[in-house]
């Protein structure tokens, strides 16, 4: 058996390898839901929104701390493959919470909303399903791909605070 191959079955990589590309994501995905948290509890009519909206909200909050500690749990103890999944199911959970918005307002194209809307419509489920199908083979590849909308997100973040903070406001 192959070096590369070994590593795959017995579930290690390289130090700066798809398991730690995972940790971070993971890390970072759980630092975010849990801070996501306190809506469930704010007296708010407006949040989470209209009743379809808000349950696919309510259910994403609660479901995506439980995935990201799973997928963080499973990278550290180095069943790559296992927390690939999970990363793949929270972008599925992601994915699910834009729908009623496809169903209230249609298909908006225009501008930075229509990239954003194929981004978060068509691309996240194509990243989540070629992930997870490529979780066991190549997972260097999967765990990049599963990253990838954690780790957009994270520098969209901090983009508008570079431009918050040289621009104000």
């Amino acid at each position: 058996m192959t070096e590369a191959t070994g590593a795959i079955a017995n579930g290690n990589d390289s130090p700066g390898g798809a398991r730690t590309l995972l940790i971070i994501a993971a890390a970072v995905e759980l630092l975010g839901s849990l801070a996501a948290l306190p809506l469930l509890f704010l007296d708010v009519p407006q949040l989470p929104g209209p009743p379809l909206t808000g349950n696919l909200i309510t259910i994403r909050l609660l479901v995506q701390p439980v995935l990201a500690l799973a997928a963080l749990v499973f990278a550290i103890q180095h069943r790559t493959a296992y927390a690939i999944y999970a990363m793949a199911a929270l972008i599925v959970v992601m994915w699910t919470s834009f729908l009623p918005t496809l169903a209230e307002h249609g298909l908006d194209l225009s501008g930075s909303a229509g990239l954003h809307t194929v981004y978060a419509l068509i691309v996240m489920p194509l990243i989540a399903g070629i992930g997870a199908a490529l979780a066991t083979a190549r997972q260097k590849i999967a765990a990049m791909l599963v990253a990838l909308p954690t780790l957009f997100d994270l520098l969209s973040v901090i983009a508008f605070a570079i431009s918050s903070a040289i621009f104000g406001d």
